[in-house]
């Protein structure tokens, strides 16, 4: 199937910050701030070839959104790549920014009647990644300067009562860039406040 997205955004409200206890700056921040962030997605699967599927997905993301007064509260509020179950279930810095674009390749194989096997590729390249500064604030770095990659294989069954999944992940540049999960069911998330 073909899901396609667009999607507008605006958001304003007041930005209140109370540094703790590691925080560089003293005193109370407040400011109130708006932006508008316009996302568009495409996920498809086109070939069909026998036992095999092959789809593409594209992303892309602008918003004028400001940095925060810190680096934390900059990317916590980014909008975030999350193109497979477990980025979703995750916290990657590297997959967030303002202005993006990303796609990638998906493959599934259907070995025999309710087992497949799914491979995707991706890649992240944001326009200006959101970098953390020696004061802790959020600055960008330079335009296109760093990609980022996301690759997952996973073996999938399905069985009457939801599927059972076990996949392997890459995400370059991380601390520790494998990752395994396992899950029997379907994974459901409550939507973000900024989605």
């Amino acid at each position: 199937g073909t899901h396609f997205l667009m999607k507008v955004r605006y958001s304003k409200g007041k930005e209140l910050n109370q540094p703790g206890s590691t925080g560089i700056d003293i005193g109370t921040f407040e400011q109130t701030k708006e932006w508008v962030q316009l996302k568009t997605v495409f996920d498809s699967y086109f070939i069909y070839r026998g036992r095999i599927k092959f789809g593409v997905m594209l992303e892309g993301v602008y918003s004028n959104q400001p940095l925060s007064v810190n680096y934390a509260s900059t990317i916590l509020i980014a909008p975030a790549f999350q193109p497979t179950s477990e980025t979703r279930t995750l916290f990657l810095e590297n997959y967030r920014a303002n202005k993006y674009i990303a796609g990638g390749l998906k493959n599934i194989i259907s070995i025999k009647k309710n087992l497949e096997l799914r491979t995707e590729a991706y890649l992240f390249d944001p326009y200006q990644s959101i970098l953390k500064g020696a004061d802790l604030k959020a600055h960008y770095g330079k335009p296109f300067e760093t990609k980022h990659y996301i690759a997952t294989v996973a073996l999938v069954y399905t069985t009457p009562i939801g599927p059972i999944s076990f996949s392997m992940n890459y995400y370059d540049r991380e601390v520790i860039p494998l990752s395994f999960m396992f899950h029997l069911g379907y994974t459901i998330f409550n939507k973000r406040a900024l989605d």
